[in-house]
């Protein structure tokens, strides 16, 4: 039987690929027809945190969610990481499926990478999805900040259910949406070998106990960004601030900003129906 949190369930719509990119194999689902829309999960995540998205976005779109290198089943390569070679293998990721344009929605992590796509290779994005976003403020939740210090942080990121329970009642601000089903299946995805590693090492490239790194808040750049972009952030995120959203959209000049009230760090589960409309309506 298919658990369910507030009528999505929990199983990953569409078909599940593998692709070579950048001397990595990656893990990739696929679903619809139409311009290209790409979903880029978050820190220690994976694809399948958008099992609630995939299927109402295909609807007039051909929509990707893939699990990011170090992330999940994909490749966890010995890379440093780094924004520049994150841009690289997007582009390449890109390249390996045949797109040479699309839509980029990026939640936490994955809307830095987003973003950094679009201001490094404007030409490649039609339009940028912002959730919840990485990379717009130094402001980042406390239990981040201790995961960067060696020693402390690989004791905290230990791959225990209970943990990932304890980070899942913070991501979400009704914390009912924590169930039993979502915790086993985001730490099965954790429990891949080299998951720990590749994750402490991401984590440790962008955040420092001060919190986000200067070199990766990018919102000095955000006037030279071309793409038209939405910036979707949950009122009651712990995790990155609202005001790092709301500051984003008055230095955007083609966007506009969406905050959904009674919410956390992962809009598009906590209030998906009204998420997935949103989406839909913006990218066209």
């Amino acid at each position: 039987m298919v658990d369910e949190v507030r009528g999505a369930k929990l199983d990953m719509p569409g078909t599940e690929e593998w692709v070579q990119a950048a001397d990595a194999r990656i893990r990739y689902y696929r679903m619809g027809e139409g311009p290209p829309v790409i979903l880029l999960h978050g820190l220690g995540e994976a694809a399948v945190v958008w099992y609630s998205n995939m299927e109402p976005l295909a609807d007039g779109h051909s929509v990707y969610a893939l699990d990011l290198p170090g992330h999940g089943a994909s490749d966890k390569p010995n890379w440093s990481y780094s924004l520049e070679q994150s841009v690289d293998f997007l582009g390449a990721f890109m390249d390996a499926l045949g797109l040479e344009r699309a839509s980029l929605v990026g939640n936490s992590m994955g809307g830095l990478l987003a973003l950094a796509l679009a201001l490094e290779r404007p030409q490649r994005v039609d339009r940028l999805v912002l959730e919840d976003s990485a990379g717009l403020g130094r402001e980042v939740a406390w239990f981040l900040r201790l995961i960067s210090v060696p020693g402390l942080g690989e004791l905290m990121s230990r791959q225990k259910r209970e943990g990932v329970k304890w980070v899942l009642r913070r991501i979400f601000y009704n914390r009912s949406f924590a169930t039993e089903r979502l915790v086993d299946l985001l730490h099965r995805e954790q429990s891949q070998p080299g998951n720990k590693r590749a994750m402490l090492r991401i984590l440790r490239r962008g955040i420092s106990i001060a919190g986000m790194k200067r070199p990766m808040v990018l919102t000095r750049r955000l006037h030279q960004l071309e793409a038209p972009t939405l910036v979707v952030w949950g009122r009651q995120d712990i995790i990155f601030p609202a005001t790092h959203g709301e500051r984003a959209a008055e230095l955007l000049p083609n966007g506009r900003l969406e905050v959904f009230d009674h919410c956390g760090h992962w809009p598009h589960i906590e209030v998906n129906q009204a998420y997935n409309k949103l989406l839909l309506d913006f990218l066209g």
